[in-house]
């Protein structure tokens, strides 16, 4: 009767392939391990050093609204004409401190800045430096609640300049983002009133009637919306 030869498992000569390979590249394989190593641990780093970055840069913009509310807490029924332009002053200090600091930033607190700089021209009544400074805000905020809030801010500085055809468009723009706004109705109405104003019945009503629909459960915007419908019906 024939011997029947003794066979290997397969599972121990794939070990033995293994160890093979590994013998002979084992200084690949080290050098390899080394370089995946030293890649996470550089992911590591640039993660730590950009949170340190950007918790720094928090401290400085509360830095720079203290600044601001400090500015604007001064009693002006009390002021000469020597204290407002000492304030004034500041204020273009302030602006400037803010400008290095939007260069070197990004993300939050870019966004942040930038609405910084809004409320400043914003207080200074340059609208339409508001406005820029509010859409920069919600380019650097993009994909965040911050994006459309500082749309909506944009919008209502363009009213402030009588731009009512940006300011509609940027109120558009803040219902195509409505996910992240709380109240969209808001933005939907404005965008009926400012039609209104400028004749455009029509469309006012068609902006009115889509809010009534779209949201009815917003009780104080559909309501005035309403309104609106009635006094236009009976125009």
């Amino acid at each position: 009767m024939a011997k029947v030869k003794n066979q290997k498992p397969a599972e121990s000569k794939a070990a033995e392939i293994i160890l093979e390979f590994i013998q002979n590249n084992r200084k690949k394989i080290l050098i390899g391990f080394i370089g995946v190593v030293v890649i996470l641990l550089g992911a590591l780093l640039t993660v730590s050093i950009r949170d340190n970055m950007m918790e720094s840069r928090l401290v400085q913009l509360d830095e720079f609204e203290r600044r601001f509310m400090d500015l604007l807490s001064i009693d002006e029924f009390n002021f000469n004409e020597e204290q407002a332009m000492e304030r004034m002053n500041h204020v273009f200090i302030l602006l400037d401190d803010l400008e290095n600091f939007q260069r070197r930033s990004f993300g939050f607190a870019l966004a942040r800045a930038n609405g910084l700089s809004a409320d400043i021209y914003w207080f200074m009544g340059e609208w339409d430096l508001a406005e820029r400074a509010w859409l920069d805000s919600a380019r650097a905020a993009r994909n965040t609640y911050m994006e459309p809030l500082a749309i909506y801010n944009a919008a209502v500085a363009a009213e402030q300049q009588g731009n009512l055809i940006g300011a509609i468009a940027h109120y558009q723009r803040v219902l195509e983002l409505r996910d992240n706004f709380p109240s969209p109705a808001r933005a939907q109405f404005a965008i009926g009133r400012l039609e209104e104003a400028r004749q455009n019945y029509d469309e006012a009503m068609f902006a009115y009637r889509t809010l009534t629909l779209t949201w009815p459960n917003d009780t104080q915007w559909a309501s005035l919306a309403h309104s609106r419908i009635i006094a236009l019906q009976n125009r």
